[in-house]
């Protein structure tokens, strides 16, 4: 318990601090292309044609974790990752293990939060046959970035409205 509470602190921090810079990036927004203060922030980034500093970091992290999956990333990153292996056969078999996170330090770390995020992609954007056109494809369907969240459990990230049994 006590170690959850040390790392409180530092992460509402971060927080405050991604807040900041996300205000930032809307006055930036307003200024380079003229926006009024009336429009929502939710508005202005959709109309300089920007993503969210979120989207950003989502992808930054899928195409880290694309190299770290293929072995193409330097051996530490690489070593950071473990691919999920099962006695059945799945249609979709590119997937890493996710450990369960005993404290919140591990649950903001960049390897479960990276094999969250890979693990819910398409497996037609996994399998692509290298990085280029692997960025090429998560440009073009960059919405499934966006539906990834790395809020709850481990594999909470399904579209259940879209779901078909």
């Amino acid at each position: 318990m006590l170690a959850n509470h040390a790392y409180e602190a530092p992460l509402a921090n971060i927080k405050m601090e991604l807040q900041s810079l996300e205000q930032t990036q809307h006055r930036a927004a307003r200024f380079i292309f003229n926006i009024k203060e009336t429009v929502l922030d939710t508005e202005v980034l959709k109309m300089a044609n920007w993503k969210s500093l979120d989207h950003l970091y989502k992808k930054r992290i899928a195409n880290i974790t694309y190299q770290a999956f293929y072995k193409k990333a330097p051996d530490g990153i690489n070593s950071l990752f473990t691919r999920h292996s099962s006695l059945r056969n799945h249609r979709d078999n590119l997937k890493l293990l996710i450990q369960r996170p005993n404290t919140d330090f591990l649950r903001y770390s960049f390897s479960h939060r990276a094999s969250i995020l890979w693990n819910n992609l398409p497996l037609h954007l996994k399998n692509k046959l290298n990085l280029g056109s692997f960025k090429f494809a998560l440009k073009e369907n960059s919405d499934f970035l966006d539906k990834i969240t790395f809020n709850g459990l481990s594999g909470t990230n399904k579209d259940t409205v879209n779901y078909v049994h």
